[in-house]
């Protein structure tokens, strides 16, 4: 299944390519360089597009690669995810060092919540965030996510909160 391309006044959304592998090996997801203290390499980063190219044509939609839109170099990834470990909607998302504190991932996560209501009729999403990192817990509130309750991480680490989006009908500006 091909990806739409969605854009903003300022982001692209598109579907991953391999051309992408590149640009993520040595970067890290901004929200686990501090814990990871590496970068990622290019195994995991190879490992990340084809989960994301799979995910799609399983489930008909899955993670974009978010680029600014006069450029098309991957700053992170955003999307509309269905797990087969948690069975609920989700929106998920990562950015990279350099593309944090500007709002990208504030308005990706809007760009996938809205295209996911409209396209496949979701009346909320979910997302699964590390109760031990304030920083994402504060971006999924700003577009009116709430705490719904604490979950077990499915690979065993600390525990996350599920955090709730709004309804369709009940969207923030």
């Amino acid at each position: 299944m091909i990806a739409p391309t969605l854009t903003s006044h300022r982001l692209t959304l598109r579907m991953p390519v391999a051309a992408d592998v590149e640009p993520f090996t040595g970067l890290f997801p901004a929200d686990r360089v501090a814990a990871a203290g590496v970068a990622m390499p290019r195994p995991d980063a190879w490992r990340l597009v084809a989960t994301a190219l799979g995910h799609r044509t399983a489930r008909g939609h899955g993670m974009w690669t978010v680029t600014l839109r006069d450029e098309d170099r991957p700053v992170g990834m955003v999307g509309c995810l269905r797990l087969g470990a948690r069975p609920r909607n989700e929106i998920g998302w990562f950015l990279c060092g350099g593309a944090t504190g500007r709002g990208i991932a504030t308005e990706a996560a809007r760009m996938a919540r809205d295209w996911a209501y409209a396209r496949f009729g979701w009346t909320t999403a979910a997302s699964d965030i590390d109760a031990q990192n304030p920083a994402p817990i504060r971006l999924a509130e700003r577009p009116g996510a709430r705490p719904e309750r604490r979950a077990p991480h499915p690979k065993g680490k600390a525990p996350t909160i599920v955090m709730r989006r709004p309804p369709a009908r009940a969207l923030p500006e």
